[in-house]
């Protein structure tokens, strides 16, 4: 049996540098804000823990020309966008800014909240926020043609593969939990660990909600499997923000976790 051919990427697609620009100012921006607010929070709690997830998650965008790969995903970048490449994708220069912003300030933003008695059940509200936004901008990116899902997606619509969505949240959750747990540990200039922590833990979790969709995209199954993939992927990113929520509830009464 002679083995499936996986998608070819788009090479022959054209970059589309205002979308480029849109994203790296936007990022830009917020990440200006997110960085005065971390340092006043550094200045004023005396914790370095918001001001270097910030670093941390830029970080994590290490990861991003892997997954573009395994789960096809292509951004076609000019020489003047082009950051770094790995694995054979270049990768722009709001890639690790939209990274230090989405698994840095969103998670370092969430565990403060937690830590001034946010109820961990709100939690559900913010991710359900952050999956909309996340689903509309890619949504909209791809319509202008900045980047491409291609191959077999599951969960389709209007050529959005809605999987993604669920990947992409995970992390903000997972890693405001984890901080929420191992605050004792990270004082003072032992904060400078999650430089190594966080870009671990991201390769960790999109593996852990990405790979059913993963395996659908790169083997020949029937339509509904396919699909399927994509619905486990959400069924596991669910499951594990379920966890993350109960824990610190457990964490924050001091009553033991039960099965």
């Amino acid at each position: 049996m002679s083995p499936h051919p996986l998608p070819t990427p788009p090479w022959d697609m054209q970059p589309f540098d205002t979308g480029n620009l849109v994203m790296f100012a936007m990022n830009g921006v917020i990440l200006l804000v997110g960085s005065v607010w971390a340092l006043h929070y550094a200045h004023r709690h005396h914790c370095l823990i918001p001001l270097c997830l910030l670093p941390a998650g830029a970080l994590a965008s290490l990861h991003e020309p892997l997954v573009d790969v395994i789960a096809h995903c292509f951004v076609p970048v000019s020489r003047t966008w082009s950051a770094f490449s790995l694995y054979g994708r270049p990768i722009t220069f709001w890639h690790p800014l939209a990274y230090a912003v989405f698994y840095g300030l969103l998670p370092a933003a969430l565990f403060v909240r937690l830590r001034s008695g946010m109820a961990p059940e709100s939690i559900w509200w913010i991710m359900l926020l952050v999956l909309a936004f996340d689903l509309m901008l890619e949504g909209v990116m791809v319509d202008l043609g900045t980047w491409r899902f291609y191959g077999p997606q599951p969960l389709v619509i209007a050529g959005m593969p809605l999987w993604w969505g669920a990947m992409n949240c995970i992390g903000i959750v997972t890693t405001a939990a984890v901080i929420c747990f191992i605050e004792p540990w990270l004082r003072g200039a032992r904060a400078l660990l999650l430089l190594i922590w966080i870009p671990t833990q991201h390769a960790a979790e999109v593996a852990l909600a990405g790979w059913p969709s993963w395996l659908v995209i790169n083997s020949e199954v029937a339509a509904p499997v396919r699909q399927a993939g994509g619905v486990l992927t959400y069924g596991i990113a669910i499951s594990v923000c379920a966890i993350a929520i109960r824990l610190l509830k457990s964490e924050r009464t001091g009553s033991p976790v039960r099965c």
